[in-house]
């Protein structure tokens, strides 16, 4: 107690330390609850216009039902009328007054026909039933004439015609299709089959339900019901009639939804209304879609009610547990900032050092890079720019199927009948991706965009020659000589694979014209007793040799001491473009490996790649996956491609982060000016109408300084290495991406501002 007493609570709530921490806290506890909530209702009204769209669906799906019933009744009854031997059997009946029993096309049309119409009739061509086949399965001739404005209006025009709805003697609503018959262009008389509405919401509508309370209804472009799971509600008008009934209620709603259903248009709406069927009226909130049905010369509504309960609900609940779940965090959190406060101290030092040695490195790493880039030649350049274009425009297209079918992949069970398909797709997706990485390689040395790593030899060129055989026409025989283990080599698969392939199609444009045989061997050699290998700068050591060897044309020794200069091609004009064997020959100089050719004019060609054999053994390099990371902040995503923009929203909200997108890259700005401080990243592309990826880093840049930016971009050139040296953007991504870079990517961008 007297402990107790000595405590100056003053001091305490002065301490500037503690009241800074408070105010975190409390601001913390906004921002977050403020986050929450906006991605609660961004989900909301993402899963509300989700149902919204499948209701349509259920609505235009039933519409096209009614349609085609109504269609193939009156096909139907067009082929009695059409058939010859009816025509001339009632032309006799007419003529010679001889009326039978029955008249059997007419009779096995009824029944088997008779769970859905109601009555078939043959009128004469005053309108006179003659015939008639009714509920009770017998035919009997009728005593008077049928008069009604559907028979009229085939009496006067000899045309089909599906007629209006009308109510019958027993009360239900009835729709009358009508066929003229006509012999030696005569006319005859009038097929008609009249069809109970209730037989059809029983057959088409009434085995669809859309949530627990919701249900499908069918009313005429007047307003009047014609079908509905309440029998008491059919017959009314949908809003005269209720507001008769209920004059206290709300109508203002419902009245406008009906307004937008009567134009014959499909839509879906959010609007405040009753359960009519329910004894106790009370106002709620309901989803409605509704779509028409063109029947006759009219046309029917297909409506679809919802209640907006049955999915808000389930997402509020989940709204506040997660609400719980970030009050925990905070309390927690906020116990641990006193003492980052005391060493944040401690590190500013250290924080100091780190950033100047990390600018040192960056200068120096950029120093390299600008004299690699000095050394391109004109020419390379020139066709680096125009693949670069074209790359950039594949990209927009392959970035969405390696995205989606890799999300598809990650969701589908392993069990699944399509997940070897959808690996087929993501597979063949990569190999797209590599080939526009082999593309590139023409405009550019990044040694950054290529990922070196331990590489099985054998298995890699045998899947290269599976490519190979597909594209290679049968006048070449494949000839595959590949040794038991070479064990691997440190490279990147992607330049590999394509020496194989730039190999393997030289050797098939040598044996173009008369074929032959192409064979690809391998074989672990060593410097010292490899002759060809005497005299060159390799070290020693264990080597990979890799001989594609053809029965070609061969090469004069003219030809081969020129074969590797670049723009160099022994192939007709328009055929090569003389980079192939240039490329192949920097990809190996820059594996520490050797190329060397054998050629004998008339005779053919061997091209002997050498690579250094790796000293590890196989048994200890292993391959896996990258993990994927996740996180929580909120990303806005600025491309102008729309397919790419959601394919990467659903990618990065799989990985949990919050994310807003643009397709306007002056919409962007324009949102981020306004909502700067709700963005923790931003990730644009680069090749954008109105404003470039980088001009739009710069701008938001000049408002929030702070602010992460990656870009996304189907090359690098030294524009964008200088922006990342200024701080414009913090880092870049090459199209297409996956997800494991991508989620790697920014992580690290995002843990720097951390630092």
């Amino acid at each position: 107690m007297k402990f107790m007493r000595r405590i100056d609570f003053s001091k305490l709530i002065g301490n500037k330390k503690i009241i800074f921490l408070f105010m975190a806290v409390a601001l913390s506890v906004a921002l977050l609850s403020r986050m929450v909530y906006l991605s609660y209702t961004d989900y909301r009204d993402t899963i509300v216009a989700q149902q919204q769209e499948q209701l349509l669906t259920i609505a235009k799906s039933i519409a096209r039902s009614l349609e085609l019933y109504i269609e193939e009744k009156t096909n139907s009854l067009k082929m009695i009328a059409n058939n010859p031997t009816f025509q001339k059997q009632l032309d006799l009946l007419l003529t010679n007054h001889i009326l039978e029993s029955d008249i059997y096309p007419l009779k096995a049309f009824y029944e088997a026909q008779n769970e859905e119409i109601e009555t078939i009739s043959l009128l004469d061509s005053k309108g006179t039933a003659i015939y008639r086949y009714v509920s009770d399965k017998n035919s009997h001739k009728a005593d008077v004439s049928t008069n009604h404005p559907d028979v009229d209006y085939v009496l006067r025009e000899h045309k089909p015609y599906v007629g209006n709805v009308y109510k019958n003697s027993a009360g239900y609503f009835v729709i009358n299709i009508l066929e003229p018959v006509f012999y030696q262009e005569q006319f005859l008389g009038i097929l008609m089959i009249s069809i109970d509405l209730n037989v059809v919401y029983n057959r088409l509508v009434q085995p669809v339900r859309a949530g627990e309370k919701g249900y499908v209804m069918v009313k005429d472009n007047e307003g009047t019901i014609l079908m509905h799971p309440a029998e008491e509600q059919i017959g009314i008008h949908v809003l005269k009639t209720r507001k008769e009934r209920y004059p206290d209620l709300d109508f203002s709603e419902l009245e406008g939804l009906i307004n937008n259903q009567m134009k014959g248009k499909e839509g879906a709406e959010v609007y405040h209304s009753y359960w009519w069927p329910d004894n106790k009226l009370v106002k709620v909130k309901k989803l409605n879609a509704y779509a028409p049905a063109n029947v006759g010369n009219d046309f029917w509504i297909v409506a679809v009610p919802m209640s907006y309960k049955e999915i808000a609900d389930p997402i509020q609940e989940n709204l506040f547990s997660i609400l719980r779940i970030v009050f925990i965090f905070i309390l927690m959190f906020s116990g641990s900032i006193f003492i980052i406060v005391r060493m944040q101290k401690n590190k500013k030092a250290l924080e100091i050092e780190t950033r100047y040695l990390k600018e040192l490195n960056k200068a120096t790493e950029e120093l390299r890079r600008s004299e690699a880039q000095l050394q391109h030649s004109q020419k390379l350049q020139t066709i680096g720019t125009l693949t670069g274009g074209i790359a950039h425009e594949f990209n927009n297209l392959l970035t969405p199927i390696l995205g989606y079918s890799e999300i598809i992949l990650r969701d589908l069970p392993r069990e699944s009948e399509l997940y070897e398909d959808i690996t087929e797709i993501y597979d063949t997706s990569k190999k797209a991706k590599e080939l526009i990485e082999q593309i590139l390689i023409f405009s550019r040395r990044e040694n950054k965009t290529l990922q070196y790593k331990p590489v099985q030899i054998n298995q890699l060129i045998k899947g290269t020659l599976k490519l190979v055989r597909s594209a290679l026409p049968s006048t070449i025989d494949i000839v595959e000589s590949i040794g038991e283990d070479c064990g691997y080599v440190w490279a990147s698969p992607t330049q590999i694979h394509q020496v194989i392939i730039n190999l393997c199609t030289n050797a098939y444009h040598a044996m173009k014209e008369r074929g032959g045989i192409l064979e690809i061997h391998t074989q672990v050699v060593s410097r010292e007793k490899e002759v060809i290998l005497k005299n060159s700068n390799l070290s020693d050591g264990a080597y990979i040799k890799i001989s594609v060897k053809d029965t070609g044309c061969g090469m004069t020794k003219e030809m081969m001491n020129q074969i590797f200069d670049p723009f160099f091609t022994t192939k007709a004009v328009g055929e090569g473009t003389g980079l192939g064997l240039s490329v192949v020959h920097g990809i190996i100089s820059n594996h520490k490996g050797e190329i060397v050719v054998e050629s004998e004019w008339g005779v053919g060609s061997i091209f002997n790649v050498y690579l250094p054999q790796m000293e590890a053994a196989s048994d200890d390099v292993s391959f896996s996956d990258h993990v994927i990371l996740k996180g929580n902040e909120t990303i806005l995503i600025v491309d102008d491609e729309p397919k790419v923009v959601k394919m990467m929203k659903k990618k990065l909200e799989q990985l949990g982060y919050r994310v807003w997108a643009e397709t306007n890259s002056v919409e962007a700005l324009k949102n981020f000016r306004t909502h700067s401080h709700k963005f923790d990243l931003i990730i644009t592309d680069q090749a954008m109408p109105h404003l470039k990826g980088i001009e739009l880093a710069e701008k938001m840049k000049e408002i929030r300084p702070d602010i992460k930016i990656l870009l996304i971009t189907g090359f690098i050139d030294e524009t964008v290495t200088k922006y990342i040296e200024n701080a414009v953007i913090d880092d870049y991504l090459i199209k297409p991406i996956l997800t494991t870079e991508l989620s790697e990517k920014i992580r690290k961008v995002l843990m720097r501002s951390l630092r």
